[in-house]
C-alpha cells in the first residue's frame, strides 16, 4: 500500500510539474532572462492566485464532508455487514 502511495504522489508532483511549465510558457516566462513587467504580473497570478482557489476548493471539499458521531459507528456496521466475522466489534 505504500508504494502505491509514494507512486500516485510522485505521479501527481510530476503531472503539476508539467502544467505549472506550461502555464509559465504561456505567461511569456523565458529563462535567464529579464522578466516583462506582463511576464511579471502573470507570475505573481500563477504563484498566489492558482494555490489560494486550490486552498479554497480544499477548504471546501473538508466543509462538506459530513463526519458527525453517528459516522463511525455506521461504518462499523456497514464493515460488520460486508464481512461478517472479520471486523472486530
Amino acid at each position: 500500500m505504500f508504494g502505491t502511495i509514494a507512486f500516485v504522489q510522485k505521479a501527481a508532483l510530476g503531472i503539476s510539474v508539467g502544467i505549472r511549465g506550461e502555464l509559465l510558457s504561456w505567461i511569456g516566462y523565458t529563462a535567464n532572462t529579464p522578466q516583462t513587467p506582463e511576464t511579471l504580473a502573470g507570475m505573481r497570478m500563477l504563484f498566489t492566485v492558482g494555490p489560494l482557489i486550490m486552498f479554497g476548493l480544499g477548504i471546501a471539499a473538508i466543509w462538506f464532508y459530513a463526519i458527525d458521531a453517528r459516522l463511525p459507528p455506521r461504518i462499523g456496521r456497514i464493515l460488520r455487514h460486508r464481512h461478517p466475522g472479520e471486523v472486530p466489534v
